[in-house]
């Protein structure tokens, strides 16, 4: 049978490892856990390796490789100064590569597309 009790009329700090029925007195930095249903004191990991989108360490997290994409990213927080020189090309302006002789234009609904110059246009 499980006893319920209540903690009203206990001073602080008066329930102790050596209270709780098989525990003895904790070590310093030692934390209270279960496993597999015995209750164990257990040193506490310091610098707990990190998961998820990150890697390393808690001291030294680090974000982990391809965990930043679009949904990461606040709106206009990548600005020309963060886009490498000459890391954009045809691929990255969704626009299909020109041809010799070709200059990129932009019509005026905003589309991208290359446009044949003329060399020696007729003057009139």
């Amino acid at each position: 049978m499980t006893q319920k009790f209540s903690i009203k009329g206990f001073a602080d700090n008066s329930i102790t490892g050596e209270k709780i029925a098989g525990f003895t007195t904790a070590t310093d930095g030692y934390v209270m856990a279960k496993s597999s249903g015995n209750i164990t004191w257990q040193q506490m990991d310091s610098d707990p390796t990190m998961g998820g989108d990150l890697s390393g360490t808690a001291s030294n997290a680090q974000i982990a490789a391809n965990a930043v994409g679009t949904t990461e990213l606040a709106t206009n927080a990548v600005t020309t100064n963060e886009i490498a020189t000459n890391a954009v090309g045809v691929t990255e302006l969704n626009v299909t590569a020109g041809t010799t002789g070709q200059a990129l234009t932009i019509d005026g609904g905003g589309a991208l597309g290359f446009t044949t110059i003329v060399t020696d246009p007729t003057m009139g």
